[in-house]
C-alpha cells in the first residue's frame, strides 16, 4: 500500500517535477501554487510515497458536496503496482470525510488504463466532449470522456 499525505507548498517543486514525468503537457508553476492555496473550495492535493520517495500524486479539491478529480499521475517507473488506486481510494475516503457525495473528472478516450482504474473504483461516463483532446503525440483528436462517481460515501 502507498503512503500519502497532503501536499503543501512546500512541496511544489516535488509536484512539478512528478506532473512533468507523468504528462507531456505538465501544469505551470501557477497552477499548481493554485492548487495548493486555499480558496472556494477545499484543497486536496496528495504525495504518495514508498519510504522517503514521491512515485505519484493527486488534485482533486471538494467544494461542497462535489470533488473534482483534476489530475492524478504516478511515476512511469513505478506504474502497474496499484499505486493509482491507492491514491485515487485516498481521495475518495477524503472526499467522504469533507461531506463529499461525488467526485468528477474527465479522461481521455484513448486512456485505456485509467478508464479502467476509474470503472473500477466505480466510476461510471456520465458524458463526452468529442474531439477534446489534441497534441500529446495524437495525430488525430480524442474525445473527453466524463465520469462521476457517486460512492463517496462509503469507502473503496
Amino acid at each position: 500500500m502507498l503512503e500519502t499525505r497532503d501536499a503543501s507548498e512546500g512541496d511544489l517543486d516535488r509536484l512539478m517535477v512528478l506532473d512533468s514525468v507523468c504528462f507531456a503537457r505538465p501544469w505551470p508553476r501557477e497552477a499548481w501554487m493554485s492548487e495548493l492555496a486555499p480558496r472556494a473550495g477545499t484543497p486536496l492535493v496528495t504525495l504518495g510515497y514508498r519510504g522517503a520517495e514521491p512515485v505519484g500524486f493527486l488534485s482533486a479539491p471538494v467544494f461542497g458536496a462535489r470533488c473534482e478529480l483534476r489530475r492524478i499521475g504516478v511515476a512511469p517507473e513505478h506504474r502497474g503496482r496499484g499505486w493509482g488506486r491507492d491514491l485515487l481510494s485516498h481521495a475518495i475516503a477524503r472526499a467522504a470525510a469533507y461531506g463529499c457525495d461525488r467526485i468528477e473528472l474527465e479522461v481521455a478516450a484513448d486512456n485505456t488504463p485509467a478508464l479502467a482504474l476509474y470503472a473500477r473504483l466505480g466510476f461510471e461516463q456520465v458524458g463526452r466532449r468529442p474531439r477534446y483532446y489534441t497534441g500529446e503525440g495524437r495525430s488525430q483528436p480524442v474525445d473527453a470522456i466524463l465520469m462521476d462517481c457517486a460512492t463517496c460515501s462509503r469507502t473503496p
